[in-house]
């Protein structure tokens, strides 16, 4: 009785958690959504630091333009993923879980690019 209430407590706690709370949420790569949120020209490096946070990498090259790199969170890196590991049987289903996601992706990438020039958006790719 006591395993049920532990995997029932982990189980609620997981759908309590959300991608976007470890890391930056799938629809933020989708090209449909950044072409919504993001305006070559306009929208500026704030601007994407507030919508996708601290990116993971950041570059400056020689003519003073910077590239920012996020990346999606699919390492399973988040409580339900590491609890249900420790059940027997359940990292099959995180793994069946993980090979869903990359078929469903719809086109798009795991990364998106963003370039900057005075702290402008000059383009984007994922």
């Amino acid at each position: 009785m006591k395993k049920i209430y532990a995997i029932a407590l982990l189980l609620w706690l997981g759908a309590c958690s959300t991608g976007g709370a470890l890391g930056v949420g799938n629809e933020k790569f989708d090209p449909a959504w950044i072409r919504q949120h993001v305006v070559t020209g306009k929208t500026t490096q704030q601007d994407i630091q507030a919508l996708y946070g601290e990116p993971e990498q950041k570059q400056t090259s020689a003519s003073n333009s910077d590239t920012w790199i996020y990346s999606k969170n699919r390492s399973g890196n988040n409580f339900l993923s590491m609890a249900t590991g420790m059940i027997p049987g359940m990292s099959t289903v995180n793994q069946a879980s993980s090979v869903a996601d990359i078929h469903k992706k719809e086109g798009y990438g795991d990364t998106v690019w963003f370039w900057f020039k005075n702290g402008v958006v000059t383009n984007w790719h994922n």
